[in-house]
């Protein structure tokens, strides 16, 4: 039976905003996975820009890139690989501008359950992505509800994107017959936004 997974939504609609040579921001790196879908789009000329605390992640991302170059032969963007919090996000990119950020909150897939991503840091990220996104560029969060506080950093989350204002186009994914389902929300920066 086939169904569509919320990655594959989220991924859907990056492509859709995605153009060679865009910039991209991976706020959590995790395993790679959306780093390594969002170089491919933006191809050599782009530049992604990766960001996580864990070492693990670090290089997890790096082996999986080493990988898809060596299987695949595929010449990846630019790469800025910092084992860093999110929310230096607006130090690191400086004038620089992302047309699509992403950020997948919670724990490290095959990780330390118990090293999650922490509601104060990730408001102080989103308020940098707010910044640093381009007019008609993407934010997309994954919000898992399932672990320790998931609930209440998801509520914080989407209290504080809400409170952007109307100027931003604020979709919420979600599936309504799970109760500790993850869910999606994708922000879009309308143009002549002031944030």
């Amino acid at each position: 039976m086939k169904y569509l997974k919320l990655t594959q939504l989220a991924h859907n609609t990056m492509q859709f905003f995605l153009e060679k040579g865009d910039i991209v921001i991976d706020a959590t790196l995790g395993n790679g996975k959306d780093a390594l879908f969002l170089a491919a789009i933006i191809g050599k000329r782009g530049t992604l820009i990766g960001f996580d605390i864990q070492e693990q992640a670090i290089t997890e991302t790096k082996r999986l890139f080493d990988k898809a170059k060596k299987e695949r032969g595929e010449i990846f963007a630019s790469l800025e690989i910092h084992q860093k919090s999110h929310c230096q996000m607006k130090k690191i990119l400086g004038q620089r501008k992302a047309k699509v950020i992403v950020f997948n909150l919670g724990y490290l897939p095959k990780g330390d359950k118990n090293i999650i991503t922490q509601t104060n840091t990730t408001l102080k990220a989103l308020k940098n992505a707010s910044q640093v996104l381009r007019e008609d560029g993407l934010l997309s969060i994954t919000c898992y509800t399932g672990h320790l506080k998931g609930k209440e950093e998801a509520k914080a989350v989407e209290k504080e994107c809400q409170s952007w204002g109307e100027t931003w186009c604020l979709l919420k994914t979600e599936i309504t017959n799970a109760q500790k389902a993850p869910y999606l929300l994708q922000i879009i920066k309308k143009e002549n936004t002031k944030h």
